[in-house]
């Protein structure tokens, strides 16, 4: 089984893979990323000038949707963070995006976990938790968890390392769900932390995250 967790972004979005066995255990992970900064650029890291390369906004949107579905291509299962409504910035242009990269997604069948932002800092250390405070969690990861080709890219919670490290959040959550509603790892074996993540509600998600179904689920 293959599972992706999309960090997505209007100006540089991270895509993390993570291949899984009958256990739901990774053996193999991938990754691909955006930068316009040509130097740090890779065969993984691709470059793009958004003010060179496209003509408007919605033509750069095409394109990095389809860099993503092809990254998607083959997984069943797809995390996404869900929109943090506080947000400030390009709201609209941000929703239209990540909008555009969903539909794209729900037509191609796949089964897609919307995760609530706080949920996903809540899963790496605490709920409030910022871009540098993730970071040096990741950091704290062994060797073998890692992705080497970041490791030289700026740090301080920026893009696009920053962007990888999310995805790859994102991925380990629903792997983590997996492998709950699979039964592989009981409610019972999860920290209290874990278990407050899979049990929280709210006024706009009144079910829990393992009664919720996936979107699209019952497309496929």
């Amino acid at each position: 089984m293959k599972i992706v967790g999309l960090d997505l972004s209007i100006n540089g979005s991270g895509c993390v893979s993570l291949t899984l066995d009958d256990n739901l255990d990774i053996i193999d992970k991938d990754f691909r990323t955006f930068t316009t900064v040509k130097k740090n650029a890779t065969d993984k890291i691709i470059h793009y000038n958004k003010k060179k390369d496209f003509d408007d906004y919605i033509e750069q949107n095409i394109w990095m949707t389809k860099q993503i579905i092809n990254f998607c291509s083959l997984g069943q299962y797809v995390a996404i963070e869900d929109y943090a409504y506080g947000a400030m910035g390009a709201v609209f242009h941000i929703g239209e995006f990540c909008g555009y990269v969903k539909h794209c997604l729900y037509e191609q069948e796949y089964i897609m976990r919307l995760y609530e932002p706080t949920t996903v800092k809540k899963f790496i250390i605490r709920g409030n938790a910022d871009k540098i405070l993730i970071e040096e969690e990741y950091d704290k990861l062994p060797k073998k968890e890692k992705f080497a080709e970041i490791e030289d890219l700026p740090r301080g919670g920026k893009s696009p390392r920053c962007d990888v490290i999310d995805a790859y959040n994102l991925a380990k959550l629903l792997q983590l769900e997996l492998k709950v509603r699979a039964g592989i790892i009981t409610v019972r074996d999860l920290t209290d932390k874990q278990r407050e993540i899979f049990n929280k509600v709210s006024k706009k998600n009144p079910e829990n995250l393992l009664v919720r179904p996936f979107l699209g689920e019952a497309v496929c």
